[in-house]
């Protein structure tokens, strides 16, 4: 069950050189319990053509420049 929803608008150049443009940010369950997590989407541009990174909580996909950025966490609750 998804507990809350945002939509956040960035519009900011970060100091790794990546434009953001936006981001959602979303609560499963309850976050701290051992059960809920909070998750991120974001939406970005870089000078880099191609990039495909994946760990267990985070994966990161880049293609002609246009980057999307996915964050799981189960600790505390992204923003």
């Amino acid at each position: 069950m998804i507990h809350s929803v945002h939509f956040k608008r960035v519009m900011r150049k970060g100091s790794d050189g990546v434009f953001r443009v936006a981001r959602i940010v979303w609560q499963r369950g309850t976050v701290g319990d051992g059960k809920g997590w909070s998750g991120k989407l974001s939406l970005g541009f870089t000078r880099k053509f191609f990039i495909f990174r994946k760990t267990w909580a985070r994966c990161e996909i880049c293609i002609a420049g246009v980057r999307i950025h996915f964050l799981r966490a189960w600790g505390g609750i992204l923003s």
